[in-house]
């Protein structure tokens, strides 16, 4: 009886064996040289007066056997960019850049400008071969006041306002993160309005570029209503009404000030 239910139990382990070298067995795919994808589907470049006029988009291939020249298109309806035909990587190399030059000149300050580079010919799927960067000429910003930053989740911090030449447009400069500044638009009546589009709820969206404690990225919602936010220069005040929250839950309404 034992040796019956031993050959049973070793024939279907057998028939397991084959089904599983079945199930695995198949044609590897070995990607070729000219198969070349982008790191992000949107970048964006935002120049001022000492960076250059150029933007190098990085361009990376799974295989660097050989050199390769790689077709790419561009889309630009300003006609003020331009960029090569194709991405050349050289043998034994698996990353490249493709150069998108413009004149600052051409470029209206504030403005932000889109082009497209598409890999056509890249037959692999779930693979980045579309990136649209967004080019913006940025304001000269003077430097306006030295102050505090009040808000409940962090406290008083020392924050620096600028202003830039050719607009009443403001920022914090690196509110919560460093390179991540809080930029704002200055009506007569002193109500305030940040760039772009606010959302249905008229709320305009921002990330802090920060985290919280152990709970990820720190989001905020902005409210320009006037009964809440208002920039109050000639009393050296701000107020800044914010929707706090991260992924897992919220902060709420918080109303933070700046003063000077």
């Amino acid at each position: 009886m034992k040796s019956i239910k031993y050959i049973l139990a070793t024939t279907l382990l057998l028939f397991v064996c084959i089904a599983c070298s079945e199930d695995t067995d198949g044609t590897i795919y070995r990607a070729s040289n000219e198969e070349a994808t982008f790191e992000s589907a949107s970048l964006s470049y935002t120049f001022g007066a000492d960076d250059p006029d150029v933007y190098e988009v990085v361009v990376k291939r799974g295989n660097a056997v050989g050199s390769a020249s790689v077709a790419v298109a561009f889309k630009d309806e300003s006609g003020l960019f331009s960029a090569p035909a194709n991405a050349e990587f050289a043998d034994g190399v698996y990353e490249t850049t493709i150069p998108v030059t413009f004149t600052r000149s051409d470029l209206v300050v504030g403005k932000a400008y889109d082009v497209t580079i598409t890999i056509p010919d890249n037959p692999v799927r779930e693979r980045v071969t579309e990136t649209t960067l967004l080019i913006t000429r940025d304001y000269v910003w003077e430097l306006f006041a030295t102050g505090y930053y009040y808000c409940d989740l962090f406290g008083t911090l020392e924050r620096e306002l600028y202003k830039a030449d050719e607009a009443d447009r403001y920022k914090f400069a690196s509110l919560y993160a460093e390179g991540v500044d809080f930029i704002f638009d200055v009506a007569e009546d002193g109500s305030m309005t940040m760039p772009g589009e606010p959302d249905s709820d008229g709320l305009y969206h921002f990330t802090t570029g920060t985290t919280y404690s152990d709970y990820g990225m720190l989001y905020l919602f902005f409210d320009p209503d006037p009964a809440y936010s208002l920039c109050d220069l000639d009393n050296q005040i701000i107020y800044v009404s914010n929707y706090y929250y991260v992924a897992a839950g919220y902060f709420g309404w918080l109303d933070d000030v700046f003063y000077w």
